[in-house]
């Protein structure tokens, strides 16, 4: 959505971006804590989420499909290297 920015991500379909969210955010790249592997600052982001507006996602994170849930994204910022699933 407008004023958003995506940088080093991988979307699968149907995602949606709020409005001035930043996912690729900072110059961390922690590696990701359940993909170890995961250290070359891509974040990826599973079918059907919705990133609310303002967000800002780190690099190497992932992010599960089918999240619509703002309760997923508690604060406005998921640093680097952060999983988030569906409980």
């Amino acid at each position: 959505q407008a004023g958003a920015v995506v940088d080093r991500v991988i979307l699968d379909k149907n995602v949606v971006v709020g409005e001035r969210a930043h996912i690729g955010f900072g110059d961390d790249y922690t590696p990701n804590e359940t993909q170890p592997h995961l250290t070359i600052g891509l974040t990826v982001v599973g079918k059907n989420t919705r990133l609310p507006a303002g967000i800002r996602v780190g690099h190497n994170c992932l992010i599960s499909s089918d999240i619509e849930d703002e309760s997923y994204f508690a604060t406005d910022l998921i640093p680097s290297g952060k999983t988030i699933q569906m409980a």
